[in-house]
This record gives structure tokens, C-alpha cells and sequence, in this order.
């Protein structure tokens, strides 16, 4: 049986989930559209009708939005590669693919995009541990 403090949990978590996604939503947005550099938190909270101090509720700084935003970029392009990986070819041609999608995919989110790509600089500048992770998981494919 569910108790009522485990039902409000489930609630509460459901709504941070949420809450979280939007500020996710909002930052990418304005990150896209004005760069790094001329985007602020209380941007990104005017963005979500929420106080700045909501924002960092979430995320601590500004460099832990993009850190966020990055990873799930990253993730994308390992499920692109995960795809290509599972195609029934021989290994050397599954190579190839995989090479050639990891291209094109970067190309469509990052090259063609300026602030896409200088946001993904500014989060892998510093060799976060997230881009570790990321270089692994590719390895490992």
C-alpha cells in the first residue's frame, strides 16, 4: 500500500523532473539564440517565470546548465552511434558507418550552428569528467 508521504515524494519528484527539464529547455533556447557570454541565470529564470534563485535550486551555475545540456547532446550522438553500431555489416563497413554518422550528426548540431558549437566548446573546455564518460562510452561501442 502507497503511503501519502511516498505519493508526495512521487509528486514532488515528478515536479523537479519537470521543473528541471524546463530550465534545461530554456537555457539551451537562450544559449542558442544570445551565445554563453550574454546569457545570465536571471535570464533563464525570467525565461521560466521563476525567480534566479529557483534556477539554482536546479543548477548551481551557469556552467552546471551547460554541463547538463552537453551531456544530453552526447547522449544523442551515443544512441546514434549505438544504431550504427547494431547494423548487420561487417565490422570494417560498421566502422565506416559509424565514422560517418558521428560526422554528419555533428555537422547537423554543431557546425551548422554557431552557438551550439560554442556552447559545446565552453562545456568540454576544461575536460569535464562528463566528456570522459562520453570518449568511453564510444569506445565501448
Amino acid at each position: 500500500m502507497v503511503t501519502d508521504r511516498e505519493r508526495s515524494s512521487d509528486i514532488e519528484t515528478a515536479y523537479a523532473r519537470k521543473t528541471r527539464a524546463r530550465i534545461l529547455a530554456a537555457a539551451e533556447r537562450r544559449f542558442k539564440h544570445y551565445g554563453y557570454a550574454k546569457t545570465s541565470m536571471v535570464d533563464i529564470a525570467s525565461d521560466c517565470a521563476m525567480s534566479h534563485a529557483n534556477v539554482y535550486r536546479f543548477f548551481s551555475s551557469k556552467n552546471d546548465l551547460v554541463d547538463a545540456i552537453a551531456r544530453t547532446w552526447l547522449a544523442k550522438s551515443e544512441k546514434t552511434c549505438r544504431d550504427v553500431v547494431k547494423l548487420p555489416l561487417p565490422a570494417s563497413e560498421r566502422l565506416v558507418e559509424f565514422i560517418v554518422a558521428l560526422h554528419r550528426w555533428k555537422l547537423r548540431e554543431y557546425v551548422r550552428d554557431s552557438r551550439a558549437h560554442e556552447l559545446l566548446a565552453v562545456a568540454s573546455h576544461e575536460h569535464r569528467p562528463f566528456v570522459a564518460v562520453h570518449l568511453a562510452v564510444l569506445a565501448d561501442l
